[in-house]
């Protein structure tokens, strides 16, 4: 189990940190607005799961309905993403 939780949670930190500005330096070369300037809906979400995550992590130990709450976030997450009003998007 430790293994496993290592290697899922170790794949964020590296996309966070390593590829994410590799894009936005990438989008300048190219001449495309790639910034780090995240819409306040994206940074809830980002934060909300963050703490779902740390919170059922925290004692090394799952069970099914930490896999289900999981599993349900993710879908809330993709149908408020799908429902978001994008004229709040193209603001920022």
């Amino acid at each position: 189990m430790e293994l496993a939780m290592g290697v899922a949670l170790g794949s964020g930190v590296q996309v966070a940190l390593f590829v994410v500005p590799v894009v936005v330096v990438a989008g300048w070369v190219m001449g495309k607005a790639m910034t780090l300037s995240y819409p306040t809906f994206e940074i809830a979400i980002y934060l909300m799961s963050v703490l779902i995550v740390a919170h059922l992590t925290v004692n090394g130990r799952s069970n099914w309905i930490f896999g289900s709450t999981l599993v349900t976030t993710y879908a809330l997450i993709a149908v408020a993403v799908l429902f978001e009003d994008e004229s709040s998007i193209s603001e920022q």
